[in-house]
């Protein structure tokens, strides 16, 4: 079946739409990558496009030899992998029961988890909850507060809801109690809204920033977001008395940005297939 001109108009407008949104969000990481690996004197000026100029590495030797980089990688995939794990074994947990029909109160126990997240206890009530249960300074204290967010386990529940019901009842007439029946069938079949809620969730650790300035100041449970942010405070000194290495703060800001997002990167076309069938799914109700 031949497309009629308004329909390749129309694809047309969306492809160059969708182009130049592609350009605008690759363009300036680009930029910031060259500036990360151009010499002083090109950064300085201003000279500096979309590929690095005066090839240099000083950026990343002045984080690695005067910052605690190896450290702040360590404790925040630590954070990112125990965190995540943890977030969807208990996000699906809460969900499955959720999402079947038969749960006496499910209306008013799903109105209670929204209502969190348009109200919170607030800064003060939270830190003081932390300091009291001892977490101050300790790694648990940027995992424990972001175990169950509401909306992907929403995202979940309706997945659950989409899917077969014939499948749940068969396994229950042969025996199996809700636990197996979650855990060897239903988070089986569930594979792409996981996926997807995993990499939700792993940005979400991965990018923590304030929690971490907020409940730790021991040099060595510093996280990536924090350490960057260090780097650049430090890069901001006029003078650089403490490092032996002269780097300019522009080039230093790059190399942070590169930092922070280059792992995110890495593993992002491996759970791309699941990302969009993911949301999708998991917005509709079977």
């Amino acid at each position: 079946m031949k497309s009629t001109k308004d329909e390749i108009a129309f694809k047309m407008i969306n492809a160059l739409i969708l182009i130049a949104v592609s350009l605008c969000t690759l363009l300036p990481f680009l930029h910031v990558v060259a500036l990360s690996f151009s010499s002083d004197q090109y950064v300085i000026s201003g000279r500096v496009g979309l590929m690095p100029r005066g090839f240099q590495v000083n950026a990343y030797l002045f984080a690695w030899k005067n910052t605690p980089i190896l450290t702040a990688f360590r404790n925040t995939i630590s954070v990112t992998a125990i965190g995540t794990l943890l977030a969807i074994v208990i996000s699906s947990a809460v969900a499955y029961p959720l999402s079947l029909p038969s749960l006496w109160g499910r209306k008013p126990l799903l109105y209670f988890f929204v209502i969190t997240m348009i109200f919170s206890g607030g800064l003060i009530p939270a830190f003081l909850l932390m300091m009291s249960l001892g977490l101050i300074n300790n790694l648990w204290s940027l995992i424990l507060p972001h175990l169950l967010n509401v909306f992907n386990m929403i995202l979940i529940k309706n997945y659950f809801e989409g899917l077969p019901e014939s499948v749940r009842e068969s396994a229950l007439i042969d025996g199996a109690n809700n636990i197996n029946i979650l855990q060897k069938i239903i988070l089986p079949m569930s594979k792409p809204i996981l996926a997807t809620i995993a990499l939700f969730t792993a940005v979400e650790f991965w990018n923590s920033y304030f929690n971490a300035m907020l409940y730790l100041s021991d040099p060595k449970k510093v996280t990536l977001q924090l350490f960057l942010v260090n780097i650049v405070r430090q890069a901001n000194l006029t003078d650089n008395i403490t490092s032996e290495i002269i780097v300019p703060p522009d080039t230093v800001r790059a190399a942070a940005v590169v930092f922070g997002t280059a792992p995110i990167l890495f593993f992002y076309p491996f759970l791309q297939k699941y990302f969009v069938k993911g949301i999708t799914l998991g917005s509709v109700k079977g």
